[in-house]
């Protein structure tokens, strides 16, 4: 008898994807449970580590020079949840707002709004993120996005967003606390996938091959004011030189596009676009980028190429972001 694919499901499940709550956090130090929006990941555990520091001092004169262990204190309270998530053009755009801050929107008419996520700002935004365990849940304090990293590849399935995060503190809290908050949260959007082969790339607005494979690397380079008043916590989140990296791997149609990349060490403007139904897109674009080629030759005429561009504030923005979804806002 054939193996069909309900025989395969239940051990194989296809999307394994499970549901938290975000909110935006008006103050740090005090979380929210209103306001929240369901959204999904793939793998997400975060951990709350705490370092102990031995607080040592001399001793007293009978014994001179001696060392007395003193009370044990702890340092700052670190919760680093990596989080994973399915490219979605329209979850996404919840992720990008905390990475980069909010964007610029623009009704394009006919359920289609386009949302421009710039790099460069002073100061990121910061949230409360809810996890439902089977004895509570777990609540993340004060959290902002330090980090993006995105593979793209021709023969792979979804396209997975890697964000790094840094929070104030985690505490379990009973379901109770949030019962209402998560009757009232806000519905997932609708799921918009890129395909794997929709994705182009191009150079100072024109294509430039078929594109392989791409590693999008992009830190905002969070720095957090500390304090210690009764406990520790951030006091504040500044941005301080961001830099995106995008590996790129492709091959060139024709000459005219390999012509393209003379000139290496000018600036340039690359940009990786990724279209999914609907006339639906993402559009990552380094606006100043450093684009030093390696080529391979195949019968005497180069037609792959690998690249890595970067981009750093200094330079002006490092990375822009233009998402067109069915979200209005975000």
């Amino acid at each position: 008898m054939p193996i069909t694919d309900a025989d395969l499901t239940p051990r194989f499940p296809r999307d394994p994807e499970t549901a938290f709550f975000l909110a935006p956090q008006a103050a740090f130090g005090t979380p929210t449970y209103t306001g929240l929006q369901a959204l999904h990941f793939t793998d997400f555990d975060p951990q709350k580590p705490r370092d102990p520091i031995q607080e040592r001092e001399y001793g007293g004169a009978d014994v001179d020079g001696a060392i007395d262990q003193g009370e044990v204190v702890f340092g700052d309270i670190t919760v680093t949840p990596p989080l994973k998530t399915n490219l979605c053009l329209n979850e996404i755009g919840f992720w990008l707002a905390y990475l980069l801050g909010a964007p610029t929107s623009t009704d394009l008419t006919g359920g289609r709004y386009q949302h421009v996520f710039t790099s460069g700002k002073s100061q990121l935004p910061i949230g409360t993120l809810l996890l439902q365990d089977p004895e509570g849940a777990r609540v993340i304090d004060s959290c902002v996005v330090g980090s993006l990293a995105l593979a793209i590849a021709q023969g792979g399935g979804r396209q997975v967003c890697d964000f790094t995060t840094v929070a104030r503190d985690m505490v379990q809290v009973p379901t109770a606390t949030i019962t209402a908050g998560v009757a009232a949260a806000t519905a997932p959007p609708t799921r918009l996938f890129v395909p794997q082969k929709a994705w182009t790339v191009a150079m100072d607005g024109t294509n430039v091959g078929r594109l392989l494979s791409a590693t999008l690397n992009y830190s905002a380079d969070i720095g957090t004011d500390r304090y210690v008043d009764g406990g520790d916590a951030i006091g504040a989140s500044y941005v301080g030189d961001p830099t995106a990296s995008l590996q790129v791997s492709l091959r060139h149609v024709n000459e005219a596009q390999r012509a393209l990349f003379d000139n290496e060490n000018t600036a340039k403007a690359l940009t990786l676009t990724g279209t999914a139904a609907g006339n639906h897109s993402i559009a990552i674009s380094l606006p100043q980028a450093k684009i030093p080629p390696v080529y391979s030759a195949k019968d005497d005429k180069l037609r792959s190429l690998s690249l890595t561009a970067t981009a750093e504030r200094n330079n002006g923005s490092a990375m822009t972001i233009t998402l067109i979804n069915s979200l209005a806002s975000y």
